[in-house]
């Protein structure tokens, strides 16, 4: 189940993979 997936404790990988995003096209 993705939604089980994400609410495991992925927020910070998502917070870190999102701000690497921002820095990538920045």
């Amino acid at each position: 189940n993705v939604k089980a997936y994400l609410r495991r404790g992925t927020a910070k990988e998502m917070l870190y993979f999102y701000r690497d995003a921002n820095e990538g096209e920045l």
